[in-house]
């Protein structure tokens, strides 16, 4: 699939510039560049260090170093999330954009390439990855409304993005306000199921449900701030969800809306928690068999 990318890429004329915000995730970011810096379609890496206090600026610098297609910048303060993406766009030179968080444990050049084909080839206007953690996490049963849309990885053309107006002070509203933005320009978002991709936080052992709930706490303020409750449920609605594509096409060719998107909605919620409960069991056998066998041993 990656040669593939790289032909399309030289047929169009097309660059690729990915872009990577980072504030503390000296933890994890290194597993991320390693695939990455590897990853061939990526004409240039912004690196942008958003006033990280620990390793992380010393790691983007390491590998400045060792890759010339790598740019850091860096922010003496933490700006956000919003403010860092917004820096790194207006440093880049492709255009087609690839934005990465910094905190995925198990990323790879098969999750890159199924965010970037639909894009590229034009059957979409932007592209979300659905990380796996995100439907195993305590609220997963919910992951089509709650996390599913707010995914941090996406492709999207600049030209769409630089057409969007930002506050510029929305720390976790970028993800709705992109959304918004394309649902407003009549643009098509999906999001791409990516398995076995997985991010630190919702990948801890020890999270609990309210542990989970405080962390959305400032995200909900700003999807509130942005779009209102309503607002969020129906762009959930809105956003497509790869597995039910059938559903879109009827509700697209549908004169009444409402009741497809109703139907979307339920479709949506049963599939989410089917996949949490699975996964779940899945994850439950793997660690009885892993305890089976240590203790047999």
């Amino acid at each position: 699939m990656e040669n593939e990318i790289n032909d399309l890429l030289t047929q169009k004329n097309i660059k690729i510039s990915c872009i990577i915000p980072a504030y503390n995730e000296g933890e994890t970011v290194e597993n991320v560049l390693k695939i990455i810096s590897s990853y061939s379609p990526f004409s240039e890496i912004i690196l942008v260090n958003d006033g990280s206090k620990d390793q992380t600026r010393d790691i983007f610098m390491k590998y400045e170093t060792e890759y010339p297609k790598i740019r850091v910048i860096s922010n003496e303060t933490n700006n956000g999330k919003t403010n860092a993406i917004i820096k790194g766009v207006a440093n880049s030179k492709g255009q087609l954009l690839v934005f990465i968080d910094a905190d995925l444990l198990t990323l790879t050049h098969d999750h890159l390439d199924r965010l970037i084909t639909p894009v590229l080839k034009g059957e979409i206007d932007m592209a979300i990855l659905s990380k796996e953690s995100d439907d195993i996490s305590p609220i997963g049963w919910s992951n089509f409304i709650v996390s599913r849309p707010l995914g941090g990885e996406r492709a999207i053309w600049k030209k769409d993005f630089e057409k969007i107006h930002f506050d510029g002070d929305e720390r976790y509203g970028l993800e709705v306000m992109l959304n918004t933005a394309y649902i407003n320009m009549n643009k098509r978002i999906r999001t791409i199921r990516a398995p076995k991709l997985l991010s630190l936080y919702q990948s801890q052992k020890k999270q609990s449900l309210i542990t989970a709930l405080l962390r959305w706490k400032g995200m909900l303020h700003d999807i509130h701030k942005v779009t209102g409750v309503k607002g969020y449920v129906k762009q959930a609605v809105e956003v497509e969800e790869d597995r039910l594509r059938k559903l879109y096409e009827v509700k697209e060719r549908s004169r009444v809306k409402a009741p497809m998107m109703a139907g979307i909605l339920v479709a949506g919620l049963t599939l989410s928690t089917i996949t949490f409960l699975l996964l779940n069991t899945r994850n439950r056998i793997e660690k009885t068999k892993g305890f089976l066998k240590k203790n047999s041993n």
